[in-house]
């Protein structure tokens, strides 16, 4: 091989040759390195691998207790209704993004809710459900626990339940938005010769 010759003594024609030599060796150092395959994983095996350790959804509501929360969400209640109340005690417990949150949702499906009822599952009507009941129970003792038998609160509203779906619906989707999370984590790359 000829020496490599100052560049400004080269012309332009072998100022491109050499250029266009040298981006062919960096070509072939990055083809020896692979090329990034990007593997998509699915999200239950994902989140049982990733998070193990919460309470199934039922008894994480059950296990808010503290009063100051309660007496926040009867004067929601008395404000707005119970669909209202129910969303609050949820942003209450289901905590965005915390490790221990047994309710997740992703931008990727944007209205499928996965819980954690001992496993992770893809939350069905009849999960939802049992959510939604374990909130209404959850309201109806924060309210005998508060309120005197007979006051007003308690007399309008207790043994209210969200009945119309049309409430469900609207109580699923602000919870979905309320939880959900970007994906960009679950993605992984493998590097194939």
């Amino acid at each position: 091989m000829p020496p490599k010759k100052n560049p400004t003594d080269m012309t332009e024609m072998e100022q491109v040759l050499a250029r266009m030599k040298d981006l062919e060796n960096r070509v072939k150092v990055l083809e020896k390195m692979g090329t990034p395959t990007r593997v998509k994983q699915e999200i239950l095996p994902w989140l049982a691998k990733t998070v193990t350790e919460c309470p199934p959804y039922a008894e994480a509501i059950k296990r808010c207790t503290t009063k100051a929360i309660r007496t926040d969400l009867l004067v929601t209640l008395k404000k707005q209704g119970l669909t209202a109340t129910i969303m609050a005690l949820w942003t209450h417990v289901f905590t965005k993004g915390a490790a221990e949150c047994p309710l997740r949702c992703y931008a990727l499906s944007p209205s499928t809710l996965y819980g954690f009822d001992g496993e992770w599952k893809k939350m069905g009507p009849q999960d939802y459900g049992t959510l939604v009941r374990a909130s209404e129970q959850w309201i109806i003792r924060a309210i005998k626990a508060e309120c005197a038998e007979g006051s007003e609160i308690s007399a309008v509203l207790f043994g209210k339940v969200v009945d119309s779906s049309a409430d469900a619906a609207r109580l699923r989707i602000r919870l979905c938005k309320y939880l959900q999370q970007s994906l960009k984590s679950i993605s992984t790359y493998e590097f194939e010769p």
